[in-house]
């Protein structure tokens, strides 16, 4: 949180004006400073403090943003935020580098209607290298021992414990323009506890996991442009103040655009521990991988899961089922030729005040015909596997989005089909729930083709977007007799 706060900020506030080599703190200096916070920030309300205070101390600025002034008109809302001022130091260097340090983080308050919000922060740190020729950090690192979330409603309450975390950053020039990130972060000894309240009889679901760590990997970041844009919404805070200039806003969105060419993320969750009223539930490892390239025309996107080591309470299984519920699941989906740059285009050509509602709909509706083109966009199943104690299955295909009917194929093939159906037929005698089970396997059975792996294969297709076929056999009930 203080690393993304931080680094927005002076991913522009800095780079306005070149930085001096160091030197003793003038006020003259502060002032400038402080002005430059102010754009970003806002100058609070008329004939009101500045919510920015910049005091040159030694070597360095001692900066303090009163977030809680900042957002003081969200009370219209019923949005509140209690918290002291936010105080962080800024320390030319020396060339063109400034050294920010941010030591400690006050409590946080927030309230939302019926919603109260409570953060603490124990020995939490921010240290990094600004540099005003990228207009971002070189390098950051935040470090905590440990935080709290305290969410409460009248009917849930949640409560949040991290241990020892870390968040390091680390950037460039990109190319082409605009900013390439990397950031990295890992956390320890996470637990949550969920209390439904019902008046006396609580219910209560316990979340515990090992380490949780994740990589993030941004290119190209328009960051320049997604300030200006911030810029101006606080130099135009209310409706009157952005009466007639829309094009500006269009203009300056359109500058934003398309935002970053690519994101990529990676985490990971080691053991996952879920304690609930109707058992445990646990997890070895959950890892996830996601991209996604920006709003262009030519789209791209992916995600990637993987879950190891499941486990369910046996309580709320059938006995018959327990060897067939997932162990390990791997799904990989990807997403090719959307056109985000339509989508959004369409958008903004009603982006305006007083627009009629049947107006605005049909350009919603243009939008979802428009990030679609026709025989353009691709939806694919990588190599995906489900695994139990019995079956294993396994699937891969892909669908390319036709009118009227998309047309693909899908490859899927089971091994331990035929250990499967005798282990409920032998259950079958003793709970007739088993039957239905049975009877969908046994009939899917009857579609598929032996491997000599002792495996079966089913190959569903529709080439053409018309009757699907399983292995060239057509479907009863969908063109087949």
């Amino acid at each position: 949180m203080t690393l993304k706060f931080t680094a927005a900020v002076f991913s522009v506030i800095l780079g306005a004006t070149p930085v001096a080599i160091a030197a003793p703190a003038t006020q003259s200096e502060a002032q400038r400073l402080a002005g430059l916070f102010e754009t970003y920030v806002g100058k609070g309300s008329s004939g009101g403090p500045s919510p920015v205070t910049v005091t040159p101390r030694g070597d360095d600025y001692l900066v303090a943003i009163n977030v809680s002034q900042i957002l003081k008109p969200l009370e219209a809302f019923e949005v509140s935020l209690q918290a002291p001022p936010l105080s962080f130091s800024v320390t030319p260097q020396d060339g063109t580098l400034w050294r920010v340090v941010q030591s400690g983080m006050p409590e946080l308050q927030i309230r939302f209607k019926d919603q109260n919000m409570k953060l603490l922060f124990d020995g939490l740190r921010f240290e990094g290298l600004y540099d005003p020729a990228m207009m971002s950090f070189k390098s950051g690192k935040t470090t905590q021992n440990s935080s709290t979330l305290e969410n409460r409603t009248p009917v849930l309450l949640n409560i949040r414990r991290d241990g020892p975390s870390m968040i390091d950053m680390t950037s460039a020039p990109a190319p082409g323009g605009g900013l390439s990130a990397v950031v990295r972060g890992v956390t320890q000894d996470h637990v949550q506890t969920f209390k439904i309240l019902q008046g006396g009889s609580d219910t209560e679901i316990g979340v515990s996991t090992g380490t949780i760590s994740s990589n993030i990997n941004i290119d190209a970041l328009r960051n320049v442009q997604l300030m200006a844009l911030w810029a101006f919404f606080v130099a135009n805070p209310s409706e009157q103040a952005l009466n007639g200039k829309l094009d500006e806003i269009l203009r300056l969105v359109r500058q934003v655009l398309p935002l970053f060419n690519s994101i990529a993320q990676n985490a990971s969750i080691q053991t996952v521990s879920i304690t609930s009223p109707v058992g445990n539930f646990g997890m070895r490892e959950a890892g996830v991988a996601f991209n996604m390239t920006g709003v262009h025309k030519q789209g791209n996107l992916g995600a990637r899961i993987g879950l190891n080591g499941l486990t369910l309470p046996a309580a709320i299984l059938p006995p018959w089922s327990q060897n067939l519920v997932p162990s390990d699941i791997v799904l990989d989906i990807k997403a090719t030729g959307y056109d985000l740059e339509a989508a959004v285009e369409e958008i903004l050509k009603v982006a305006r005040p007083g627009v009629p509602q049947e107006e605005s709909k049909a350009a919603g509706e243009r939008a979802v015909f428009a990030i679609a083109p026709d025989g353009k966009v691709k939806v694919s199943l990588g190599p995906s596997q489900i695994v139990s104690k019995l079956l294993t299955i396994n699937l891969e295909g892909e669908m390319t989005i036709i009118k009227p009917i998309p047309q693909g194929r899908l490859v899927m093939k089971a091994k331990g089909l035929d250990e499967t159906i005798a282990a409920l037929q032998a259950a079958a005698g003793s709970d007739p729930t088993v039957q239905q089970a049975l009877m969908g396997l046994v009939a899917a059975k009857g579609f598929g083709k032996a491997e000599p792996d002792g495996s079966q294969i089913w190959v569903i297709e529709n080439p053409n977007g018309g009757i699907p076929t399983i292995n060239g056999m057509t479907i009863p009930g969908m063109g087949g007799k």
